[in-house]
């Protein structure tokens, strides 16, 4: 049979030994091949779970009070993500914004380091939404 042959295709999915994870995400059209790699990829059940729990009992409750048990987190999650996923030592990986809020607030902290500069330079090898970033921080800003 070659690799080429549905029948292939099928047998590899038969034996597939995470396959029981897919129970675990919301799949609304089973014949959709998702590959996304830029994406948040399909819903896991877990999630719609935490985030009702989030809305209820921590928002519902405690209103504005309720950031105080998860904002030292970022420590503790890093530790956790970092020894399951890279084999990493404690105090070695924080959980943090995204990579995109984290270049503005560098871009900007770098502008703000050097007053009276009055343009931004970039090149267009620099990857696009880093563009977009320092595009709007030039128009913020009003810079060149």
């Amino acid at each position: 049979m070659a690799i080429t042959d549905r029948e292939y295709a099928l047998e590899l999915d038969r034996n597939d030994p995470l396959a029981h994870f897919r129970s675990r995400f919301v799949i609304t059209d089973p014949d959709m091949c998702y590959l996304d790699g830029n994406s948040l990829g399909r819903l896991p059940h877990s999630t719609i779970i935490a985030i009702n729990e989030y809305m209820t009992q921590e928002w519902g409750r405690e209103v504005v009070t309720g950031w105080s048990h998860w904002v030292d987190e970022a420590q503790p999650t890093g530790d956790l993500i970092g020894r399951s996923a890279l084999g990493a030592g404690p105090g070695q990986m924080l959980t943090c914004d995204t990579t995109s809020v984290n270049f503005y607030q560098l871009a900007v902290a770098a502008i703000n380091a050097r007053p009276g500069r009055k343009t931004i330079i970039t090149d267009a090898a620099n990857f696009p939404t880093d563009r977009y970033i320092l595009d709007g921080i030039a128009k913020q800003l009003g810079l060149n």
